[in-house]
């Protein structure tokens, strides 16, 4: 709450909301959802020009990062899947469709204790090499231009920008993992 490079976030503007602060000794482990939505609407609406929400648009969230060296954990997540991709895609696209979005979470969350989950160039060649497979899966099946969501943000608004984007967007199609099933959370409570 108190490092400036949060402010205007969705989770910095939420606990503002919430009071964080004020209800520290409380443990409240709870999510208050009218509060952390209103908290995603407000960033909605102040970065419409970054989001760009289309509804002849599919979106498709991928993890990808530390996870492919380490799939025991995330065997499920589509970076290692690529045929659940285009299984997914099949049950939401329709003749409105007439492009394919990626938004990709290439996160590396560097892990100490056990040395691993560090970026490494190895890593990040094995993630491109699994994404092309998945992009040509895409485009084999699809025949439609495949975008790649990015905007000139830095990292901390670009992830409030791709969680946002994939929590409004009319046609997603949501990996697994944590961010995976916040969003759906979300959009199960529009």
């Amino acid at each position: 709450m108190n490092k400036p490079k949060y402010r205007n976030s969705i989770l910095y503007n939420y606990l503002k909301e919430i009071n964080i602060e004020e209800d520290a000794g409380n443990n409240n482990d709870g999510v208050e959802w009218d509060k952390f939505i209103k908290s995603i609407k407000n960033f909605y609406e102040d970065n419409l020009v970054n989001l760009k929400i289309d509804n002849k648009e599919l979106c498709i969230n991928i993890r990808c990062g530390d996870i492919v060296t380490d799939n025991q954990w995330h065997k499920s997540c589509y970076i290692f899947n690529p045929e659940k991709v285009i299984e997914n895609v099949n049950i939401l696209i329709s003749d409105q469709i007439e492009k394919i979005t990626i938004l990709a979470a290439m996160h590396y969350g560097s892990d100490e204790i056990d040395n691993r989950f560090f970026f490494d160039k190895k890593n990040y060649d094995l993630n491109q090499k699994y994404l092309s497979s998945i992009f040509n899966f895409l485009d084999q099946n699809f025949k439609l231009p495949i975008n790649i969501f990015c905007t000139k943000s830095d990292d901390l608004k670009f992830t409030d920008e791709s969680f946002t984007k994939l929590i409004f967007s009319d046609s997603c199609v949501i990996d697994h993992g944590g961010f995976g099933k916040l969003i759906n959370e979300v959009r199960s409570r529009l």
